[in-house]
């Protein structure tokens, strides 16, 4: 009679959930489950689950979304607006967009340590923020956040929203080469017709430096040595990539800040051929292009004996 009872116990504890083969297993299995019903294995699994299928969404959604960067006017518009906020602060750097969900723009903090040792005082640095980022939502468009606005863009015809290693672009259905990056302005104040012309606009312009460029080859005997040679011989000479150049290739600016960013470069800053092709990977034909453009540019400087500004500001 007691080995039934305890078969009965272990059976009945088995029933609601229960993985214990002994009775005081089960038994203080089912006294817990009377105190507490939710602590069930089921209530509890489906829990779990719930909280595992929101975090998977939300992964989902963080590796989907993609910052835009800030266009030359919304950057100003960023910029001052910290700077009435904090008019005594100096040290600000460019303004940067964030992912973070926020009504307004804010300043973020970076402290540089002390001056010196004997120094009491650290320095500090601002950089101007604000909510700017895309997230393609395939019919419904590119869903694009801006402070607390939230719009829902329509690709032109022919077109389709898509991110790749540099962010948000948009890339012709026909040629994955016709493709550019918007940035805050673009999306901002986004017309169809006007960004389809600088599409067509940059993409003539990499036809026309492609050809500059095999013409270049035609020339040569051997195109890899020769190259290498004036690249190294133009460096030498003082020879550096900006930018500009990348733009003036047929780069899109956006485009060419996001390859920056990646690889740890000041897009202010000016940098060595050589350098920028080491790194290059995937978008080595792009960068060529910017190469090819800057040392023509280095070139006519030397014969002009100046350069102009116009020509190494984006």
């Amino acid at each position: 009679m007691k080995n039934v009872i305890k078969a009965r116990i272990i059976a009945a504890a088995a029933a609601i959930g229960s993985t214990s083969t002994t009775v005081k297993g089960s038994h203080k299995f089912i006294l817990t489950r009377q105190s507490h019903p939710f602590r069930s294995v089921l209530t509890r699994d489906i829990r779990s689950r719930a909280k595992y299928l929101e975090k998977r969404t939300m992964s989902r959604e963080a590796r989907r979304k993609s910052a835009i960067p800030f266009g030359a006017d919304s950057a100003a518009e960023i910029r001052e607006e910290q700077r009435r906020c904090f008019p005594q602060r100096k040290n600000w750097t460019s303004p940067e967009p964030s992912m973070a969900d926020r009504d307004d723009s804010w300043t973020a903090e970076y402290s540089l340590g002390r001056y010196s040792t004997r120094c009491t005082y650290t320095k500090w640095e601002y950089t101007a923020k604000a909510t700017c980022w895309a997230i393609d939502r395939g019919k419904l468009g590119l869903e694009f956040h801006w402070k607390d606005t939230v719009s829902f863009l329509q690709a032109p015809a022919g077109y389709k929203w898509q991110k790749d290693r540099n962010g948000i672009r948009l890339v012709s259905l026909t040629n994955d080469d016709k493709d550019y990056h918007p940035d805050s302005d673009n999306l901002r104040n986004y017309s169809k017709k006007a960004i389809a012309q600088t599409i067509n606009r940059l993409y003539t312009a990499r036809k026309q430096a492609e050809r500059d460029m095999a013409r270049v080859a035609r020339r040569a005997k051997n195109q890899d040595r020769d190259n290498l040679k004036a690249i190294r011989k133009a460096e030498r000479e003082g020879a550096m990539i900006c930018v500009k150049d990348s733009t003036t290739a047929g780069n899109c600016q956006a485009g060419t800040i996001a390859f920056a960013n990646r690889h740890n470069l000041n897009p202010t800053k000016h940098y060595r051929p050589t350098e920028l092709l080491a790194i290059a990977n995937g978008d080595a034909h792009r960068v060529r292009l910017a190469v090819a453009v800057g040392l023509r540019r280095h070139y006519r400087e030397i014969r002009a004996g100046f350069c102009e500004l116009a020509d190494h500001v984006a």
